[in-house]
């Protein structure tokens, strides 16, 4: 396959709204890149979208020669839109930005000044943003709970832009890891990363498709795919539930001796059975995710179809 400078990827999921205004950005930056001799494509990946999105691309498409639009068969989350975007990409370097212009094209120049200095990853920090409050409250736990917990390279303020060159991309895709935070597999492979600082603005159009179930399970993704913080927990719990079982042993050992005990003794019989059950129950439940994740993998199914393609 013929390779080119820069492939920059962008997954949508109904986003009818802001096709036009992003197309508007993406003139700009494409047309100052190739002034520079750069050559490029870039691609759209459609996650599966219900509304009208598509049929805009397809129309779009007619004007654009850059232009390549990809369709997956059925919706699998923003994540695994990348992931299919990296592994049909031809670029040399892969600039991944979203769709609803919260992080503007142009972006792109400072990205690739910073790459120039030697760096495999370059990753967005969030300077400032201006999503709805109970968002950024949530996002700003999530972001603090893995800098430092999970990963001590992660951007304390998030950041979801990024660019990264070829052996970072053939890396990625030669992973083919299911349920994965792309951002934090890719600060897993590299720990040399550079940063560029922006500003996330309000969206252009429409609403963030990043409810609360969708980013309680990413963080779920991030701490089980990255990490063994669940096992260390648990084992923690299980050390501490023993020292004060083994302390409560020993006083009503003491008690018994003094008489003074009474005969019934249901109540500390219950507290025992009901927290060393939790226990049990929470730890089977950690080991069988574990363990459904390791079979989901070996099946070795493919992340994503195709269903569509615009070349």
């Amino acid at each position: 396959m013929k390779k080119v400078d820069l492939s920059i990827i962008i997954p949508i999921f109904n986003e009818e709204e802001c096709i036009d205004a992003l197309f508007d950005s993406l003139k700009i930056v494409v047309e100052k890149l190739l002034s520079e001799d750069k050559t490029l494509e870039v691609i759209i990946v459609d996650d599966h979208s219900g509304d009208s999105s598509w049929e805009k691309l397809e129309e779009i498409k007619k004007s654009y020669s850059w232009l390549r639009c990809i369709r997956l068969l059925r919706n699998s989350g923003s994540h695994v839109a990348i992931y299919a975007g990296l592994n049909q990409c031809l670029g040399e370097s892969a600039f991944i930005i979203s769709a609803d212009l919260q992080a503007k094209p142009d972006l792109i120049f400072d990205f690739m000044k910073k790459s120039e200095e030697g760096f495999d990853v370059v990753l967005g920090d969030r300077q400032a943003r201006t999503d709805p409050f109970f968002k950024k409250v949530i996002s700003s736990i999530f972001n603090i709970f893995v800098s430092k917990f999970v990963m001590k390279n992660f951007p304390m303020n998030g950041g979801d832009v990024f660019l990264i060159n070829r052996k970072i991309t053939n890396a990625i895709v030669e992973c083919n890891e299911k349920n994965v935070n792309i951002f934090v597999l890719i600060l897993s492979l590299c720990s040399d990363v550079g940063h560029v600082n922006y500003q996330r603005f309000e969206r252009y159009a429409g609403k963030s498709k990043w409810d609360v179930k969708k980013l309680s399970k990413l963080a779920y993704d991030t701490i089980i795919t990255v990490s063994n913080i669940p096992f260390r927990f648990i084992f923690w719990v299980g050390v501490s539930t023993f020292v004060v079982s083994t302390a409560f042993t020993f006083l009503i050992i003491i008690l018994k001796i003094m008489g003074k005990i009474p005969i019934e003794g249901w109540a500390s019989i219950l507290v025992a059975v009901s927290s060393f059950g939790s226990l049990i129950l929470i730890s089977v439940a950690l080991l069988g995710e574990y363990l459904w994740r390791n079979f989901d993998q070996t099946r070795n199914r493919p992340m994503y179809i195709i269903d569509n393609e615009l070349k």
